[in-house]
């Protein structure tokens, strides 16, 4: 669950009225969930796996493995309403999944850490980078798992 200082923090830099409906209809990342899997192809298996679920619908899918941020981060984020079932009704509750692999993971944790110390400061040119360029290393990484392991289950 998003602390509420993020929160509230969200809120503001969007400039979103304070009303239930409003942060219900804008802020779609309250709840969340991260699944971290070994190699690509298990991003999209489960991806089409929670698609095909009745307690969830997708509202957005952003692939930010196709079409990764210019920062170098990769991962899947699928937007969704989840089932929450109470005494006396049934409610649609906003959520974000994402769905990455160890690799993208490491990556985006580090490169979280990393930027926090430059909280609304320039991070330096040549770090940015060096930044990206791990992220390309990582992918790579990404890519030859799963050459391996086709390689592997084929014989």
């Amino acid at each position: 669950m998003k602390k509420l200082r993020s929160l509230v923090e969200k809120i503001q830099r969007k400039e979103i009225p304070l009303t239930q409906e409003a942060v219900r209809n804008e802020i779609r990342d309250i709840l969340g969930v991260r699944i971290v899997t070994s190699f690509i192809d298990d991003v999209y298996m489960l991806k089409e796996h929670i698609e095909q679920r009745e307690d969830i619908r997708m509202i957005r899918v952003k692939d930010y493995i196709q079409d990764p941020k210019m920062s170098g981060y990769k991962s899947l984020h699928l937007i969704v309403e989840t089932q929450v079932i109470l005494s006396n009704e049934i409610i649609w509750v906003p959520a974000e999944i994402q769905i990455r692999t160890s690799a993208m993971d490491f990556w985006a944790s580090t490169d979280h850490k990393l930027n926090y110390k430059y909280q609304g400061e320039t991070i330096p040119e040549d770090a940015q980078k060096q930044l990206i360029e791990l992220a390309k290393a990582s992918s790579l990484m990404d890519k030859e798992m799963s050459r391996l392991r086709t390689k592997l289950l084929a014989n």
